[in-house]
């Protein structure tokens, strides 16, 4: 296959990110990233939930790409956050069904957070600013633009599918 996209995806409890790297020829030849806000009601998904509307906004964005693979940043959590468990929870369950009502049937990568971060070379894992660093020393981001964390976490996870499809 020398033309396919990448999803990786990076779950929050307020924000989601997600990275499309384009590969062409065994290459990746564009990237995109998104930002889905879980706290707002997206139009046209005018519903009391918010997790309703990240799972459709996502189902849009796997319809438009039609990923060869994707990978999900396993969930962690912080002591210090309990309160996080249901969010994060109802988040990962949202982008699971969001990748079935796509009809996508092959694995879904979970993939630990400290493993990429590690195969990226980030030595801090609370540091966003070191993973921003770290992503950039990879061909073709280092023209990489205002992007939030979660979208820079999102291309994080999809450049650790592609190198390990393509091990160069």
């Amino acid at each position: 296959m020398s033309n396919f996209n990448i999803v990786g995806i990076d779950p929050g409890t307020k924000t989601i990110g997600v990275g499309v790297l384009h590969i062409t020829d065994e290459r990746i030849s564009a990237y995109k990233s998104y930002t889905i806000d879980v706290s707002k009601t997206y139009y046209p998904y005018q519903s009391s939930n918010p997790f309703l509307a990240l799972q459709n906004t996502l189902v849009e964005i796997l319809d438009l790409y039609q990923p060869y693979v994707i990978g999900v940043e396993s969930p962690f959590f912080y002591a210090s956050r309990p309160t996080a468990i249901i969010p994060l929870a109802k988040a990962n369950g949202a982008i699971e069904v969001a990748i079935h009502i796509h009809g996508y049937t092959e694995t879904v990568y979970k993939l630990a957070p400290r493993a990429i971060k590690k195969f990226h070379n980030v030595q801090d894992h609370s540091d966003k600013e070191s993973t921003r660093s770290a992503l950039k020393s990879f061909e073709p981001f280092q023209l990489l633009g205002d992007i939030s964390e979660h979208e820079v976490d999102a291309l994080c996870v999809a450049n650790y599918l592609y190198k390990k499809i393509y091990p160069q």
